[in-house]
């Protein structure tokens, strides 16, 4: 689905592959992939096909990493119910690059394609008041400030 929306956006996609023995996520690679027109990069957890997650440490390192310092981190996490691993959740209150995203939805049932849902951004007081910032300008509103 990234590649897909990237490319509607004209945006270019880099991959960095996966530790082939254990299907970790490998940070030097993704440290390696990210050149300075990088601005976001996408973690799955649980991942597809693998349907293994993330280890938190490695999240923190790519959050914190010097080489992402101009990169927004997303983990999507749609299907962390169905995971054993904790949250990247509360990794945002203390890295103001990290988002983290989940899906709820309405019948419990992951797959179903009908099914009605909705999606969270979950992110550090920073970054969603850039966003509010840009949802503003884009929709002609003014922000108003409280006293």
């Amino acid at each position: 689905m990234y590649k897909v929306c990237a490319a509607a956006q004209d945006v270019a996609v880099r991959h960095a592959d996966l530790v082939p023995e254990t299907f970790a996520v490998d940070v030097a690679a993704v440290e390696r992939a990210v050149d300075a027109d990088t601005r976001l990069v996408f973690l799955c957890s649980p991942g597809n096909p693998t349907a293994r997650s993330l280890a938190l440490a490695d999240v923190e390192r790519l959050a914190a990493s010097p080489a992402l310092r101009r990169c927004v981190v997303v983990v999507d996490e749609a299907y962390v119910d169905f995971s054993e691993t904790p949250s990247a959740a509360p990794l945002v209150l203390r890295h103001p690059r990290l988002v983290v995203l989940h899906t709820l939805r309405r019948t419990g049932v992951s797959g179903a394609l009908g099914a009605p849902r909705a999606e969270t951004l979950l992110a550090g007081p920073r970054l969603l008041g850039s966003r509010a910032r840009a949802s503003a300008r884009r929709s002609g509103r003014r922000r108003s400030s409280a006293t």
